[in-house]
């Protein structure tokens, strides 16, 4: 079976740290964001990244990009964020 690339939000803690913690057990290659700048062993790459922040998103997009041609599986760990960006709501503040 081949490396899958996958990319995934929020892997400092929580469902994050959990996915990313399987799939680099399962020998994927993982590149992943947190914005505490914590992440499991075993990453492809860490990248920091708050969702609020458009240009911080662009910054996250091109250190990926720079390390691997494409990628395999994106889980959005943090769903509500990976749908703002999806929708093109890259730095629109969260209503309270």
């Amino acid at each position: 079976m081949r490396s899958r690339r996958v990319f995934i939000t929020g892997v400092g803690r929580g469902i994050g740290r959990s996915l990313a913690e399987r799939f680099v057990e399962q020998g994927d290659q993982v590149w992943g964001t947190s914005r505490s700048d914590d992440g499991p062993d075993g990453l492809a790459g860490l990248v920091s990244l708050e969702l609020r922040d458009g240009g911080s998103i662009v910054d996250a997009t091109e250190i990926v990009k720079d390390q691997t041609d494409a990628l395999d599986l994106v889980p959005a760990a943090s769903f509500d964020g990976m749908a703002r960006i999806i929708r093109g709501e890259l730095a629109r503040p969260r209503r309270p």
